[in-house]
Protein backbone atom coordinates (compact mmCIF):
# COMPACT_ATOMS: atom_id res chain seq x y z
CA UNK A 1 0.00 0.00 0.00
CA UNK A 2 1.47 3.52 -1.25
CA UNK A 3 0.94 6.37 2.02
CA UNK A 4 -0.29 9.57 0.60
CA UNK A 5 1.05 12.66 2.26
CA UNK A 6 -0.17 15.98 1.61
CA UNK A 7 2.00 19.08 2.12
CA UNK A 8 0.32 21.31 4.76
CA UNK A 9 -1.41 22.34 7.93
CA UNK A 10 -2.59 19.00 9.90
CA UNK A 11 -5.49 20.65 11.51
CA UNK A 12 -6.33 22.67 8.31
CA UNK A 13 -6.77 19.09 6.18
CA UNK A 14 -8.23 17.74 8.63
CA UNK A 15 -10.99 19.82 8.71
CA UNK A 16 -11.50 19.84 4.52
CA UNK A 17 -11.40 15.69 4.66
CA UNK A 18 -14.36 15.93 8.02
CA UNK A 19 -16.20 18.44 5.85
CA UNK A 20 -16.26 16.45 2.67
CA UNK A 21 -17.00 13.25 4.50
CA UNK A 22 -20.05 14.92 6.66
CA UNK A 23 -21.42 16.40 2.93
CA UNK A 24 -21.39 13.11 2.00
CA UNK A 25 -22.93 11.51 4.40
CA UNK A 26 -25.46 14.75 5.23
CA UNK A 27 -26.46 14.89 1.10
CA UNK A 28 -26.95 11.22 0.75
CA UNK A 29 -29.76 9.13 -0.02
CA UNK A 30 -31.62 6.59 1.61
CA UNK A 31 -29.87 3.74 1.37
CA UNK A 32 -27.18 5.47 -1.08
CA UNK A 33 -22.98 5.01 -0.67
CA UNK A 34 -19.68 6.81 -0.59
CA UNK A 35 -16.40 6.46 -1.75
CA UNK A 36 -13.18 7.96 0.16
CA UNK A 37 -9.77 7.60 -2.22
CA UNK A 38 -6.66 8.58 -1.66
CA UNK A 39 -3.86 8.31 -3.95
CA UNK A 40 -0.58 10.00 -5.35
CA UNK A 41 -0.58 11.47 -9.03
CA UNK A 42 3.10 12.72 -9.92
CA UNK A 43 3.85 15.34 -7.26
CA UNK A 44 0.35 15.71 -6.18
CA UNK A 45 -2.11 13.86 -3.12
CA UNK A 46 -5.11 13.42 -4.71
CA UNK A 47 -8.40 13.04 -2.02
CA UNK A 48 -11.72 12.01 -3.90
CA UNK A 49 -15.26 11.74 -1.85
CA UNK A 50 -18.07 10.49 -3.69
CA UNK A 51 -21.61 9.71 -2.84
CA UNK A 52 -25.05 8.95 -4.04
CA UNK A 53 -27.32 11.56 -4.03
CA UNK A 54 -29.72 13.90 -5.05
CA UNK A 55 -29.21 14.99 -9.09
CA UNK A 56 -27.07 17.63 -9.48
CA UNK A 57 -26.96 19.69 -13.02
CA UNK A 58 -23.83 20.64 -14.13
CA UNK A 59 -24.62 24.25 -13.75
CA UNK A 60 -25.42 24.51 -10.19
CA UNK A 61 -22.00 23.04 -9.32
CA UNK A 62 -19.96 26.63 -9.39
CA UNK A 63 -23.03 27.54 -6.60
CA UNK A 64 -22.05 24.85 -4.28
CA UNK A 65 -18.85 26.66 -3.51
CA UNK A 66 -20.67 29.58 -2.56
CA UNK A 67 -21.40 30.31 1.14
CA UNK A 68 -25.61 29.32 2.39
CA UNK A 69 -25.62 27.24 -0.79
CA UNK A 70 -26.36 23.81 -2.00
CA UNK A 71 -27.86 21.85 -4.92
CA UNK A 72 -31.62 23.35 -6.30
CA UNK A 73 -31.89 25.69 -3.29
CA UNK A 74 -30.35 27.84 -0.56
CA UNK A 75 -29.32 26.37 2.89
CA UNK A 76 -31.43 26.80 5.52
CA UNK A 77 -31.46 25.46 8.87
CA UNK A 78 -28.83 24.36 11.54
CA UNK A 79 -26.14 23.87 8.60
CA UNK A 80 -23.91 26.96 8.73
CA UNK A 81 -23.39 26.82 4.54
CA UNK A 82 -20.30 27.66 4.58
CA UNK A 83 -18.59 24.39 4.14
CA UNK A 84 -17.59 23.91 0.43
CA UNK A 85 -16.78 27.54 0.86
CA UNK A 86 -14.16 27.17 3.67
CA UNK A 87 -12.68 23.84 2.18
CA UNK A 88 -11.91 26.34 -1.19
CA UNK A 89 -10.22 28.55 0.83
CA UNK A 90 -8.37 26.17 2.90
CA UNK A 91 -7.08 24.29 -0.33
CA UNK A 92 -6.44 27.33 -2.23
CA UNK A 93 -4.28 28.41 0.95
CA UNK A 94 -2.62 25.06 0.20
CA UNK A 95 -1.85 25.73 -3.39
CA UNK A 96 -3.80 22.79 -4.30
CA UNK A 97 -6.97 22.30 -6.60
CA UNK A 98 -10.89 21.70 -5.60
CA UNK A 99 -13.05 20.15 -8.49
CA UNK A 100 -16.73 19.25 -8.26
CA UNK A 101 -17.90 16.43 -10.43
CA UNK A 102 -21.75 15.84 -10.68
CA UNK A 103 -22.39 11.81 -11.16
CA UNK A 104 -24.76 10.56 -13.60
CA UNK A 105 -27.05 8.45 -11.39
CA UNK A 106 -26.80 11.02 -8.79
CA UNK A 107 -24.57 12.41 -6.13
CA UNK A 108 -21.70 14.46 -6.27
CA UNK A 109 -17.54 13.76 -6.96
CA UNK A 110 -15.45 16.02 -5.05
CA UNK A 111 -11.43 15.98 -6.19
CA UNK A 112 -9.15 17.91 -3.77
CA UNK A 113 -5.45 17.82 -5.05
CA UNK A 114 -2.51 19.10 -2.92
CA UNK A 115 1.43 19.09 -3.33
CA UNK A 116 2.63 15.71 -1.65
CA UNK A 117 5.01 16.31 0.80
CA UNK A 118 9.00 16.08 0.54
CA UNK A 119 10.58 13.55 3.19
CA UNK A 120 10.81 15.21 6.29
CA UNK A 121 8.31 17.82 5.51
CA UNK A 122 5.06 15.86 6.20
CA UNK A 123 3.67 18.73 9.03
CA UNK A 124 5.19 21.59 6.77
CA UNK A 125 2.77 24.56 5.63
CA UNK A 126 3.10 26.16 2.39
CA UNK A 127 5.13 29.25 2.04
CA UNK A 128 6.48 28.13 5.62
CA UNK A 129 9.80 27.58 6.80
CA UNK A 130 9.66 23.63 6.09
Amino acid sequence: MEVARAYGDPSLLGEVAGNLIGNAVKYNCPDGWIAVDTRTDGNLVVLEISNSGQRIADAELAGLLEPFRQAGQQRTGTSSGLGLSIVRAIVAAHDGELGLRALADGGLAVRVSLPAARAGHEDATPGGPG
